[in-house]
């Protein structure tokens, strides 16, 4: 009789860790599933740029929504920051004041996201100089031409050189090293003939180089000039 209860108090514990066993099967099943998508999920939104910046820089922050992206506004949340460009778009360009010295904030929502992306300021980054524009004066009765920077310089910074390279409509490229005219501005003056032709200024590309008691910097600029030439005969 003993031998006849035993078989069926075996089969019992057998069928009991036969069912623990699937048990446990099943929840291991469902957290492989939780961790694979917790691995392949994204953030709805992210806002990327650089983590710091100098004065007078232009920093671009971007946007991304792997779905879809529904109007997109970007603003200053601190700092003396400027947007510049790109309202509306997934890159905004902002441009650093002269009084960020504490760092600032920038913010873009589009939809249900709301991002705010913090930058410090870098000393080792600042500039103190900006070239606002390229010209040319051919007026000056003969077959040379001026071509000048205008600069604009914070307090303490001073210009040390220029280097102008001028590209004429043969191809011909020639580097010329510039000065400071009465007015501070970095300037070259070249003779240009209007014949042959092929001797007229096409392009004109400036590098400024600019110090302060501390910090060196380089600035440059380039303008098409569409075939400029002297007014000499």
């Amino acid at each position: 009789m003993k031998k006849i209860l035993e078989f069926p108090l075996t089969l019992l514990i057998f069928i009991t860790l036969l069912s623990s066993c699937s048990n446990d099967q099943q929840e291991l099943e469902v957290l492989d599933s939780l961790n694979a998508k917790a691995s392949t999920a994204k953030d709805p939104c992210l806002i990327d740029g650089p983590e710091c910046g100098g004065l007078n820089q232009l920093v671009t922050f971007t946007y991304d929504n792997p779905t879809n992206n529904p109007s997109i506004t970007w603003s200053v949340v601190s700092g003396n920051l400027t947007l510049v460009s790109g309202q509306g778009t997934t890159a905004a360009t902002f441009r650093i004041g002269t009084s960020f010295r504490g760092g600032g904030s920038v913010n873009v929502t589009s939809g249900i996201c709301n991002l705010t992306r913090d930058i410090l300021y870098c000393p080792s980054n600042d500039c103190g100089i900006t070239l606002n524009s390229l010209n040319e004066v051919n007026a000056l009765g003969s077959n040379e031409v001026a071509f000048y920077v205008v600069p604009s310089l914070e307090s303490g910074w001073s210009i040390d050189n220029s280097t102008f390279t001028v590209t004429r409509d043969s191809g011909i490229i020639s580097n010329h090293s510039g000065y400071l005219n009465s007015n501070g501005h970095p300037q070259i003056i070249i003779n240009v003939p209007c014949s042959p032709q092929s001797g007229r200024i096409d392009k004109v590309s400036v590098v400024v180089n600019a110090s302060s008691s501390s910090q060196n910097c380089s600035k440059s600029i380039e303008k098409d000039f569409m075939s400029v030439c002297g007014t000499g005969f």
